[in-house]
């Protein structure tokens, strides 16, 4: 595998969280409750999101606003099955394209005495996407985590099956995987969340230890 070794000795004692669902399974609300936590144990966290290079080049060629396909309404949802083809035709010509630029520009931005102790990927789907991380991360420092909720839970929050999208790799490509570490049914529930991010703040404690 062609992967960023020079980072390995960087990220050696970081954890990296790997977040995986399908649409409307609440990825970006539990990035959000998790990267709360860990600042609230004051642990130097940083966000990558894989779509944003496609996103961010999609905009700039076609004249649309980034901030609003960095959103979850209905201007996303417009564009998103080009936005999908154009980088299924990236991903072709290399699979680690965007994981790549993602953890190259994290890295960039932060200063060498502030690597964080934390790196959360907030929407992994393919298995290219996990094995580049648990690549350089190594599986041992690495958390994998599986989102799930019913098609009605979605539909209540705006998901309505696509063709062309919902039956594609970027949402099917982690179907078969069995090696998550924690698979969480995510319906709404408060408790089941608080268990959840307790469970997964020890998991970080123990990687940092």
């Amino acid at each position: 595998m062609l992967t960023d070794s020079k980072y390995e000795d960087i990220v050696k004692n970081s954890a990296c969280i790997l977040i995986s669902g399908k649409r409307k399974s609440g990825k970006d609300y539990m990035t959000r409750l998790i990267l709360r936590r860990c600042y609230e144990a004051q642990l130097i966290t940083t966000v990558l999101h894989l779509s944003f290079p496609i996103k961010s080049h999609f905009a700039s060629t076609h004249g649309l606003d980034l901030a609003e396909l960095l959103t979850d309404g209905p201007y996303k949802e417009r564009y998103r099955k080009q936005m999908v083809a154009w980088g299924e035709q990236e991903l072709d010509r290399d699979p680690y394209i965007f994981t790549r630029q993602c953890l190259n520009q994290a890295i960039a931005s932060t200063h060498s005495s502030s690597i964080p102790d934390v790196f959360i990927v907030a929407d992994c789907r393919r298995s290219a996407d996990l094995s580049y991380f648990v690549d350089i991360f190594k599986r041992s420092n690495c958390i994998l985590i599986r989102l799930c909720a019913s098609n009605e839970v979605r539909a209540n929050r705006g998901w309505i099956y696509t063709p062309s999208i919902d039956d594609e790799e970027t949402e099917c490509g982690l179907d078969n995987v069995t090696d998550w570490d924690y698979v969480l049914n995510n319906d709404s529930s408060d408790a089941t969340h608080k268990e959840f991010v307790d469970w997964l703040m020890a998991k970080i404690t123990s990687i940092k230890a």
